[in-house]
């Protein structure tokens, strides 16, 4: 069983968090931050990677997470709120 979610730092506007065991997420994410243009960051590496950026409000944090996953394979996945609705957890019915 993976974990990924995304949660803000502070407030809903500004720096998000990124975080997943997810092999292939974090391949993904890997590839992005070596792009110079990419705006994703690796700020933590290990059992957990974690990854940071900013975005405008917490609806843009979480359409940018549903568009990656979706592009990334077709397993159905829902995102569950986490922290007092300020982020959300990738719950996948197989798990």
């Amino acid at each position: 069983m993976s974990y990924t979610s995304i949660f803000p730092e502070d407030q809903c506007c500004g720096m998000w968090r990124l975080q997943t065991d997810d092999p292939a997420l974090t391949e993904r994410m890997q590839h992005r931050t070596y792009q110079g243009d990419c705006p994703w960051k690796v700020v933590g590496r290990g059992d957990i990677w974690i990854f940071r950026r900013s975005f405008a409000n917490s609806s843009k944090a979480k359409q940018h997470l549903e568009r990656t996953l979706m592009r990334m394979d077709e397993n159905p996945f829902k995102l569950s709120p986490i922290r007092g609705w300020k982020g959300w957890e990738v719950v996948r019915p197989s798990e």
